[in-house]
């Protein structure tokens, strides 16, 4: 039978004749078997990348085997962890698959049950392995190059030039011509950036009225009429200052979780700030 990644199996058991029976029951069903006598020199080869499954006894010198599922819990959450005993009951059962095992085992148990169950266990882990992997190698390919194509020494200058700029947490103006990428190098300093995670929100203020600008932005105050037009300045931050004609196109873009606002007014002005990540507009 061809092992695939995934059916290595690590058993820790203090009785030599349980080791040496089980570990020849798994390598004839095809598992590469290690074997030790105690968790501490197993610890070592267990990693949160380990490729495969992890079947111990219960009662162990030191470190007992419901202790290593917790601490191989908190190492890697989807590492299976086969448990077995030859002092077991049902609290000990429950117990066990509530702080994570895969399966549990009384002794003695036949030898097909366990190859069974290591079995299922090493094709979840294979599984899983191949998910994580699937997705750090998406997650680079995003980092490495989001949405700038090219290679060109221009293009690679103007990678450098955001990627840095994503490293600090600064408020960004993009500002260029129309069609020039100012929504592409938008998205890339958010993908590079460390709220990367958040979502990527782009609002077309220019396809806002003038006259609801400040509601849409930052909401209806209960019982007020708007009877001016507000003046929306694009700086570092976006601010609302005193009352005037005044409205450019542009597109502002911000990760919906990383909204912050303060405000402080009187009688005839309106001053406000919402935090962003970067605003985008035409060439000033």
């Amino acid at each position: 039978m061809t092992v695939l990644v995934g059916e290595s199996v690590v058993f820790i058991d203090d009785d030599e004749e349980v080791r040496r029976a089980n570990a020849q029951s798994l390598e004839l069903a095809g598992f590469e078997v290690r074997v030790f006598s105690e968790v501490e020199t197993a610890q070592s080869t267990l990693s949160p990348d380990f490729p495969g499954v992890v079947v111990t006894d219960v009662r162990l010198p030191r470190i007992s085997g419901l202790t290593l599922l917790r601490q191989l819990m908190e190492l890697d959450p989807d590492l299976p962890v086969i448990l077995i005993t030859g002092h077991g009951d049902i609290p000990m059962a429950v117990e066990a698959m509530r702080e994570g095992a895969y399966d549990f085992f009384e002794k003695p148990y036949p030898p097909d049950r366990l190859i069974d169950s290591v079995r299922r266990a090493a094709e979840k882990r294979r599984l899983v392995l191949e998910n994580r992997a699937l997705r750090a190698e998406l997650a680079h390919h995003e980092a490495e190059d989001p949405v700038l194509l090219g290679r060109t020494p221009a293009v690679e200058k103007l990678r450098q030039t955001l990627a840095s700029i994503a490293e600090i947490d600064i408020d960004v103006l993009i500002i260029g011509e129309a069609g020039s990428g100012k929504q592409a190098a938008a998205t890339a300093i958010h993908r590079w950036s460390q709220r990367r995670q958040g979502k990527f929100v782009g609002l077309n203020c220019s396809a806002i009225p003038m006259a609801t600008a400040e509601s849409e932005l930052f909401g209806q105050e209960a019982g007020r009429v708007d009877g001016k037009i507000l003046c929306v300045v694009f700086d570092a931050r976006l601010q609302i200052h005193t009352p005037q004609l005044v409205w450019e196109p542009h597109f502002l873009k911000q990760p919906d979780h990383a909204k912050s606002s303060s405000f402080a007014k009187n009688s005839d002005h309106v001053y406000g700030s919402l935090r962003t990540d970067c605003v985008v507009g035409p060439n000033v």
